[in-house]
């Protein structure tokens, strides 16, 4: 890459000062060339199987393999590519294609560290089908809970299903794929029971009827995984719908039940710090922390039912970019990421700040947050920093500081005042964005505008905030709550998990609550319309949803024997059905099946 002279220094660096997207821009896009491209090896020879795993190695031409930043994209043949994995440290890239068979490009851009210069190797690679002639197939995969439904071409215009059913009679179906021409179909199968029969078998409808095709079996294998332990504490009304307990646990494995406590899901590697949201068709999202502090390891992931990473970056890659556009840098993720109803992906990100005389008359580490939108192939395209539109001199309602594994990894101190301890995104109906600051007991309504806004603060709710509260009295409010969330087709109800650390900071016998809020927001009044005491105390973590049968479902994450209850709540307030989890839950969420996201997701 050429140099700045003198005379364009002067005149370009005002210029990109002034128009921070122009110099991203620039960051992305300049051609940086090496003298060398990089080989690119497949762990599996092409062709191979649809829906196999190929790891894929990049080699630099000349120096250590550790001497250059890597980014893997993807395409299928005649498609754009897409980046799966952004610019980090691994030089190995793990892809699968389990929607088609055809013929596939990888590429790898390895970026020197310290020259910053560029190269790409790309190479062809083959997946073949797995059916033969007109009989479909069931493959396992990587993961003992989740088969592989390979099934022949369906004519263009008609749709796809699987249907599969364990022989005690539970009946599940995969979502509906659209028939590609010429080309045949793959579905993972996933909800399954370990060591257990099922039968499956594809279901076509052309718009005028539905064409079964040929049933066939298989076994699951066992759970060879460590899961802590789930007790049915209340069993399940016969007819309580959402079948599927999603664990997203803390310090153990993230993991799924029926209702009857029988695992049918597991993530498949070592715990998530944080799973957050499933995105829908079958993809979740999570958070990895290095606590050893180093941003490129620090990783934000989609993955897939077998638990293959679909899309990934690190913070070390989003500060570059937020660098390029005049903003703070991050230390890690934390706590939350959900796919936009644009498309974008959201995630929180802890920022750090020395302040003298703001939080106390000495120089302290201020932990607060910072709220990134990034587009489908991970560039970032939005932020907003709770320094630039909070008060750090309002300070942590309890005064906490930052404990092991409750912040995440400190970048400025060995301690941090834990000031705002972002834990929840939540789309609002109108395009704006909602976010929950623990540590201020505030819930804020911040001016995303679908992407256009300038990040101003709208209202905050909560003790202190803008809204007035009926009925009003002193334990009225929430406190150091948890995943508020509007209820599905709700415009104004907010449920929120009122984890009451405040009330208990002064009443021993204070619990935790599961509250609905409904909201004016142009008087700014908020009407406590559900308050359901859960009978425990969650110190932290927790969740909300509301269920298609009209109740509700409580996550009380973690208790003081390191366990979480979640229960379901009927709208007298009473508890018709808990489980136990021998791990703090983050959350619990009550899905349809494995394929679908929370329900009221938008």
């Amino acid at each position: 890459m050429p140099r700045l002279g003198r005379f364009e220094y002067v005149h370009i660096v005002p210029v990109l000062r002034r128009y921070p997207m122009l110099a991203l821009a620039l960051l992305l896009a300049t051609p940086l060339t090496a003298a060398v491209a990089p080989s690119l090896q497949p762990s599996k020879p092409s062709p191979w199987q649809v829906g196999a795993i190929v790891t894929w190695t990049a080699t630099p031409a000349a120096g250590a393999a550790d001497a250059f930043w890597y980014r893997f994209r993807a395409r299928r043949v005649g498609s754009p590519f897409r980046v799966w994995k952004d610019f980090g440290p691994d030089n190995t890239f793990e892809w699968t294609e389990s929607e088609h068979p055809g013929s596939f490009e990888i590429e790898v851009a390895a970026r020197d560290r310290v020259t910053g210069a560029v190269s790409t190797a790309r190479a062809g690679y083959t997946l073949l089908t797995n059916t033969n002639g007109d009989q479909p197939a069931i493959l396992e995969t990587s993961h003992p809970l989740v088969l592989l439904f390979s099934a022949q071409p369906c004519a263009p215009g008609s749709r796809m299903k699987v249907r599969f059913q364990s022989a005690d009679g539970v009946t599940q179906d995969t979502p509906y794929k659209n028939c590609a021409p010429g080309l045949s179909m793959n579905f993972y199968l996933a909800g399954l029971r370990a060591q257990t029969e099922y039968f499956a078998y594809a279901i076509v409808d052309d718009g005028e009827a539905f064409d079964s095709g040929p049933v066939l079996s298989h076994t699951t294998g066992p759970v060879t995984a460590d899961l802590p332990v789930t007790t049915i504490l209340k069993p399940a009304p016969l007819d309580t719908p959402e079948p599927v307990i999603l664990q997203e646990n803390v310090f153990a494995s993230q993991l799924a039940t029926d209702l009857a406590g029988r695992v049918i899901w597991y993530y498949p590697s070592a715990p998530l710090a944080f799973m957050t949201r499933p995105a829908g068709n079958g993809t979740f999202f999570g958070i990895q922390q290095d606590p050893r502090g180093n941003p490129w390891n620090q990783v934000l992931r989609e993955f897939n039912l077998i638990g293959l990473a679909i899309r990934e970056t690190n913070a070390g890659r989003v500060n570059e970019q937020l660098s390029a556009l005049g903003k703070r840098s991050i230390n890690a993720f934390h706590h939350d990421a959900l796919q936009l109803p644009d498309g974008n992906i959201a995630v929180i990100g802890g920022v750090e700040q020395i302040l003298t005389g703001v939080q106390g008359p000495a120089a302290v580490d201020v932990l607060g947050d910072m709220v990134i939108v990034l587009d489908p192939n991970l560039n970032v395209v939005w932020s907003w920093d709770a320094f630039d539109h909070l008060d750090p001199h309002r300070l942590a309602t309890l005064g906490e500081q930052c404990l092991p594994n409750a912040c995440p990894p400190l970048q400025l101190a060995a301690t941090a005042n834990d000031w705002t301890h972002a834990n929840a995104i939540e789309a609002a109906p109108d395009g704006n964005l909602l976010v929950s600051f623990r540590n201020q007991d505030w819930v804020v309504k911040i001016n995303y505008d679908s992407g256009e806004g300038n990040g101003d603060i709208l209202w905050k709710l909560g003790s202190g905030g803008d809204f007035q509260l009926t009925p009003s009295t002193p334990t009225s409010w929430f406190s150091h709550q948890h995943d508020p969330r509007f209820e599905p087709f709700s415009t104004d109800r907010l449920m929120i998990l009122d984890n009451g650390n405040f009330r208990r900071d002064t009443d021993p016998n204070a619990a935790s609550r599961g509250q609905v809020y409904q909201l004016d927001e142009a008087a700014k009044t908020a009407t406590l319309v559900v308050n359901d005491n859960l009978g425990l105390y969650s110190l932290a973590v927790g969740s909300t949803e509301k269920l298609s049968n009209g109740n509700y479902w409580f996550d009380a994450g973690f208790l003081p024997d390191a366990s979480g209850i979640s229960g379901e709540f009927n709208t007298g307030g009473s508890s018709i059905f808990t489980v136990r989890t021998a791990a703090p839950v983050y959350r619990s969420y009550r899905l349809a099946d494995m394929y679908s996201p929370v329900r009221g997701t938008r």
